[in-house]
């Protein structure tokens, strides 16, 4: 990453104006947070003010019913803040039964809940209209008001509550700013100036950097290609030295080093071709043991078998069933053996020759063993006009054999996945030609 960072002008361009613009959103929080700390301290100030006039005036236009000024003196404040009055007559914070008589309609866009008011500061109108502040706030930054210790007489006849404007998030205002910029006035101009100032600085960061790299990689460009010369220089004069070494080691020891060398593979080969004649001989000798041995029956009738077991039909019948499934299996074990001991013969002959495939096939299909096919139903369509191919039979019928056994097991191994008892696995080997190319599928 610090690789491709140190290589790529626009990665760097990007990741320092990003950073810039980040902080550029650290500048405008901090003027998000001086305005509306200002205008936290500045209502602070008018609730002040509010506390020392507003229950006088508004207790006495409630008492005289004069609806239209009362409703022009909470409005005065241009929606800055809100003013609420209500008929709430008891001391207590809490009033349940408290109804809205009067709202600020510039801060409203409809009549509030009286759930709104709660814990927020008011001051109590009275019957005569009261004279003293009875609460305020003792400094500028805090939002919790004293008792001044003095009590108006009279009698309650509602309260005036004072609400702060809603503060946005910090979130929502810079949305905001970002979508109608007009809305916000001078903050909007001031997270413009601070955006771009942050910007401006980031370009010029990335100016200086540019500038440092490039003259930094063009000193390490020099002294790289004055390396590679001196470098260069070296080698040659290390070559020089070794040609002239070498010129005379080959002179006088390569001729005879060559010539013995020459001589050792031509032994070496003659010694491999002797191990391949007596492997081949060696391997006929075992072959010629094992058919004249005499476990090998050759014979494809299972009566010839038992009456070579010494058996008939009478003393079959008597037999244990566990017995005679054994002699079977004993009988198809050594056709499988004998089957081997013929494609053994054919291992030992390498040599390609001239084949019918629907011959070979056939032979294939009659020698399978009895495993694969009591499990998987394997049957062969063959065209009637030999096809000839030239190859050798073990390695033809090596590959067609390695094909069926690995898609019987694949059916077999899905057949116990999906436990479908009526799932019947089956593998069909066509044989055909196209264009004088003969096809198995």
């Amino acid at each position: 990453m610090y690789k491709f960072f140190k290589n790529s002008t626009i990665l760097r361009f990007a990741l320092i104006h990003t950073i810039a613009y980040i902080l550029s959103l650290l500048g405008c929080f901090l003027t998000y947070m001086g305005y509306w700390r200002t205008i936290f301290v500045v209502q602070t100030v008018d609730f002040n003010i509010l506390s020392h006039t507003m229950p006088l005036k508004l207790s006495s236009l409630l008492l005289q019913k004069s609806d239209e000024e009362l409703k022009k003196t909470i409005n005065s404040n241009y929606g800055l803040f809100r003013i609420v009055v209500t008929d709430c007559n008891v001391t207590i914070q809490d009033c349940p039964n408290e109804k809205i008589l009067y709202y600020s309609s510039r801060s409203f866009e409809k009549k509030p809940e009286t759930h709104i008011l709660q814990n927020h500061p008011y001051d109590l109108l009275k019957d005569p209209p009261p004279i003293f502040t009875e609460s305020k706030y003792p400094k500028l930054f805090l939002d919790k008001r004293e008792k001044t210790g003095k009590n108006n007489l009279g009698n309650i006849i509602g309260r005036v509550y004072y609400i702060r404007g809603k503060q946005p998030t910090f979130q929502d205002e810079y949305i905001q700013f970002i979508k109608n910029p007009i809305r916000l006035g001078f903050r909007a101009t001031n997270y413009f100036q601070t955006t771009i100032l942050f910007l401006m600085l980031g370009f010029s960061i990335w100016l200086i950097l540019e500038y440092q790299i490039k003259k930094s990689q063009r000193e390490i460009k020099y002294e790289k290609q004055k390396y590679q010369f001196l470098k260069a220089q070296i080698e040659l004069d290390r070559i020089n030295t070794l040609n002239e070494t070498f010129s005379y080691v080959i002179e006088t020891e390569f001729s005879s080093t060559v010539s013995n060398n020459l001589q050792k593979l031509d032994g070496t080969i003659k010694a491999i071709i002797g191990i391949i004649s007596r492997l081949k001989t060696d391997t006929n000798n075992i072959i010629h043991d094992i058919q004249k041995a005499p476990l090998l029956l050759e014979t494809d009738n299972l009566n010839i078998f038992l009456d070579f077991m010494g058996l008939n039909e009478e003393n079959v019948n008597i037999l244990d069933p566990n017995l005679l499934n054994l002699l079977i299996e004993v009988y198809e074990s050594f056709k499988v053996i004998s089957q081997v001991v013929e494609e053994l013969r054919e291992v030992t002959d390498l040599e390609e020759g001239t084949m019918v495939i629907q011959e070979e096939l056939q032979k294939l299909k009659d020698n399978l063993p009895p495993p694969i096919t009591k499990r998987t139903h394997i049957e062969f369509e063959l065209i009637e006009d030999p096809l000839r191919i030239k190859c050798n039979p073990w390695r033809f019928r090596s590959i067609i054999r390695n094909v069926l056994y690995n898609s019987s097991a694949a059916l077999n191994k899905h057949s116990r996945k999906i436990k479908n008892l009526n799932f019947k696995p089956k593998v069909s080997v066509k044989c055909y030609s196209e264009n004088n190319i003969a096809i198995i599928e």
